[in-house]
Order: structure tokens, then sequence, then C-alpha cells
């Protein structure tokens, strides 16, 4: 109880001068409860969804993520805002969750990473949760064995593991990736096949006015393990370019950070982000958003099926 009203009063505080809240959705699939959870969380349920919708529609403005500079800037409705964003490019976007806004008429982002659409992603967090679910424990190539019998320990060994991916050289992830774990992988496209949108899925819901194509690098990194500020730029360039490529309409307008916490994130990504050109920038974590000043650096609830609806408020 004592916790629950320090969190209650930490939130409040927070949230003093917020105009607006943005959710970081991934999917919308159904949860699967013997999943490794990091995964599984980052879906909600077409219901929870829906009924999310339902709720807050008449208390909150839906507005699209480039709305957010006008509203923070010149709005004088009193309502505050939800935007609604989707990272990465995964095919339930198109198949489940474009239905759902689209029966209420809800606005949202696809930031997308093009490795996705182009079906040769390294999802290598799917890759290490079904490794981790099928084997009772797993030895790297230092030598260390984490033993993982019961799912609780898988997704305590999962956290601690993919640390460890993030971690690596993002030059050459997929190397560096075996080389720690002393495996051959998977059918990379078919994986892909199964989770990502390809060109002609995005192409189509671009099309779609609830929907804005956001930029997300190309290859989904972690942007601060790379070198230079150079590889930095070409990274999130090069993915935008490709969007360009792929969609006439396309404007470089939003960006999102892949993973984005401070793990991820410094000083030195969002400078680029503010080189680049783009008009937001978006982080993977934080609460509401306040003022104009964090353009570059918007904070992102994540939206998932434990959601706790107490921080809207």
């Amino acid at each position: 109880m004592i916790r629950n009203g320090l969190r209650k009063a930490k939130h409040f505080l927070q949230d003093i001068g917020t105009k607006g809240y943005v959710l970081m959705l991934h999917r919308v699939s159904e949860i699967d409860m013997n999943g490794i959870f990091m995964n599984e969380n980052m879906k909600v349920s077409p219901d929870f969804l829906e009924q999310f919708i339902l709720k807050y529609k008449d208390i909150y403005d839906f507005i699209p993520s480039t709305e957010i500079n006008n509203r923070l800037k010149y709005g004088k409705n009193n309502r505050k805002f939800i935007v609604f964003t989707m990272d990465d490019g995964y095919l339930d976007n198109y198949t489940t969750a474009l239905p759902i806004f689209s029966k209420y008429a809800v606005p949202f982002t696809i930031f997308i990473a093009t490795d996705f659409p182009n079906l040769n992603c390294f999802l290598w967090w799917h890759i290490l949760g079904d490794m981790i679910l099928k084997n009772d424990s797993i030895q790297i190539s230092d030598g260390t064995v984490f033993p993982c019998p019961d799912l609780y320990s898988k997704n305590h060994v999962f956290e601690k593991l993919r640390l460890k991916v993030l971690g690596l050289s993002q030059n050459d992830l997929i190397t560096e990736f075996k080389k720690l774990f002393n495996i051959s992988l998977p059918d990379l496209r078919s994986l892909n096949e199964k989770y990502c949108m390809n060109w002609k899925n995005v192409e189509t819901i671009s099309k779609n006015p609830l929907v804005t194509i956001g930029a997300h690098t190309a290859h989904h990194c972690n942007l601060r393990t790379l070198k230079t500020e150079y590889d930095v730029l070409n990274e999130i360039e090069r993915g935008s370019l490709e969007l360009k490529n792929h969609l006439k309409d396309y404007m470089p307008f939003v960006f999102a950070y892949p993973f984005g916490s401070p793990l991820e994130i410094g000083k030195r990504e969002l400078a680029v982000a503010r080189k680049i050109g783009f008009k937001n920038a978006f982080l993977g974590c934080g609460r509401g958003v306040k003022t104009y000043s964090d353009a570059f650096a918007i904070p992102r609830i994540a939206f998932t099926e434990h959601f706790d609806f107490s921080v809207l408020k």
C-alpha cells in the first residue's frame, strides 16, 4: 500500500504540465502466456486495444504524431491528447491493428525499420526467446551457463542475455550473435515472412489517411554502439532514403530511435536526428509530453496488455 501510494505521488508530480501522451506499441496479437515475457510484452491483444479506444475516445483527442508540435505550440484545447505509435513494421500492424484503428477512425504512426519490409531483419529477440524456451540451460562462448528449467528462470535469463546482445558490435551482429551462442541460425527470411510486413503491405497501409509512416533506421540496431557520428547519420538516413524510394508520398517528418532508452540513446544520437531535419524524434521510454523543447526526445509510454490506466490523468 505504501509503495503504491509513493508510485501515485511520483506520477502526480511527473504529470504536472503534461499536454498529452504518446503510446508505444509494437504488435497487436493474442498473448501467449507461456512465451518470453519481454517478447509477449511487445503485444496488446486486439480486444484490449479496442476496449482502450472505446474507454478513452471521448476523454482524450486522438491525434497523429505529425500534429504534436502544433498542439504544443498553439493548441488552446484543454483536453489532453493521445498519439498511438507502433515500432518496427510487424505484419500484424497491417492484418490486425489497421482494421481496429480504421473502425474508430483513430490515426496512428508506424515507425518502420526498412530491414523489416526487405525481409532481412535480424530478429534476434525472437531467435533468443525460442532458444531459451526450447532448452533448460544456455551456455555462451566464455563457458558461462545460464540454467533456465522453468518459465520464471527463462524470463530472467532472457533479460540478462538481451543486454549482452545489445552490447555486441552492430556492424556484424549476426556473426557476433552466432559466436556468442555458438549456434547456427534458422532461416532468417522465413522468420521475417512470419513476422514482418513486406513492401506491398507497407505501400498499401501508407495510402490510408489514418496512417503516418515514420523512420526507424535501416537495421534496427543499437545506435549508441556505432563508432562515429557518421555511422549513426548513415544508419538513419539509409532507412529514410529507402522509405522514400518505395513510398510515393513519404516525407521524413517523424523518427523513432530503436530501443530508445538511455542505454541506446545519448546526446550524439539526439543531435544527429536534429541535424537530419525531422520535425520530431521519439524515445522508447518516459511519461507525458509537456513542452515543444522535447521535439527530438519525445517520451513514450509502453502500451502493453498490462498497461496501468492510472498513468493517464
